[in-house]
This record gives C-alpha cells, sequence and structure tokens, in this order.
C-alpha cells in the first residue's frame, strides 16, 4: 500500500532526545545504486539511512533500516512513479550485470547517467563499479 506522503512508520525503539536549538533537515533524496556485485541495483535514502533492493522497494514500496532498528518509510508517489520510468534502464542494467559482458555494461551506464542529467533531482542514479573495470 502506498501511503500519501514520506511516513516514518512506528518502531521500538524510542526516539533520541534533542536539545532545543532546531537544525536544518536534511534534504531526504532517493539514490538508486547501479552495482556491478552484490545487489545489482539498490535503493537507499540519504535522510532516513533506510534502503532496499530494486525488487524489494518496488513490490512492497517501502525501504528498511540499515541501522537495523526495524524503522520503515513509505516510498512517496512522486519517487514511485519516477521509479517505474527508470525500469527500462533498471533492466539493461541488471541484464548486462548478469551477462557479465564489460561493453555492455559501459553502454548501460552511459545511458544511466545520461538519464541522471536530465533528471528533476528528486532521485539521483550513482554507477558504482570495482577498481579496475574499465
Amino acid at each position: 500500500m502506498l501511503l500519501p506522503r514520506r511516513v516514518t512508520l512506528p518502531t521500538a525503539v524510542p526516539p533520541c532526545l534533542t536539545s532545543g536549538r532546531r537544525e536544518r533537515p536534511v534534504p531526504d533524496i532517493l539514490e538508486v545504486v547501479f552495482s556491478t556485485t552484490g545487489d545489482l541495483i539498490r535503493i537507499h535514502s540519504y535522510g532516513t539511512a533506510c534502503s532496499a533492493t530494486w525488487d524489494a522497494a518496488l513490490a512492497y514500496g517501502r525501504l528498511q533500516s540499515e541501522r537495523g532498528d526495524g524503522t520503515v518509510v513509505a516510498i512517496r508517489p512522486d519517487e514511485w512513479t519516477w521509479l517505474h520510468g527508470v525500469r527500462p534502464l533498471a533492466s539493461d542494467w541488471l541484464a548486462a550485470a548478469e551477462a557479465a559482458e564489460r561493453s555492455w555494461i559501459a553502454r548501460a551506464a552511459t545511458r544511466i547517467q545520461r538519464y541522471d542529467d536530465r533528471s528533476n533531482g528528486l532521485i539521483d542514479l550513482m554507477v558504482v563499479r570495482p577498481p579496475g573495470w574499465w
């Protein structure tokens, strides 16, 4: 179920106490990391330190805490729409990474970077390659 806006669901861990001083909020931008190892595509949230694999994020519409504290964050409708818009890029990347064809991976990486350069800043796309990959 998609929630109407980014919502942090309750956890078993009580929130930290904060001082009376108000700090400027960190903008919450999602980052889609395309990798040639491990989870080939992973989605991270800068502001909440939550993430999920590509398949899990699209299937369940949420990200889970990387700290293991039970925090779960819903993907907003605008983010959901944007993520579905990059599905062709994700499919190309998965096929190239699974085939381990460097030239195909390089072409997919170029398309991902071009798409990111034209994006509206809602979500960052990042390609991570092992050192010396190409």
